[in-house]
């Protein structure tokens, strides 16, 4: 905490790239969509009901071109859904993401 004339901020790293995930579950492996890249946390849009808590693991792929670079970017994570809602048909899901690894 800082002193009391400090006001703390708090950010994160995010880019905002719509891209597929595969996520793999204890209910097996799909293919959805994620609006951003982030650092911490993983917003999807999910065609299936997620149970909270329930651990994940997911590959995206982020494009070379965003990167800069001559190859895509593999990130392989590790975590777990915090939180889903929204229509039956594609639900708003949130992840944790509690490990990463970079493959180019």
């Amino acid at each position: 905490m800082g002193d009391a004339g400090t006001n703390l901020v708090r950010t994160a790293v995010c880019f905002p790239i719509g891209t597929s995930v595969y996520i793999q579950t204890e209910a097996g492996v799909f293919d959805e969509l994620t609006g951003s890249i982030p650092a911490r946390k993983l917003p999807l849009s999910t065609k299936r009901v997620l149970r909270e808590n329930s651990q994940i693991a997911f590959t995206l792929t982020i494009p070379a071109a965003v990167m800069g670079i001559s190859q895509d970017v593999s990130l392989y994570s590790l975590g777990r859904i915090v939180r889903q809602h929204g229509a039956r048909d594609l639900r708003n899901t949130a992840a944790i993401i509690e490990e990463h690894s970079l493959k180019a």
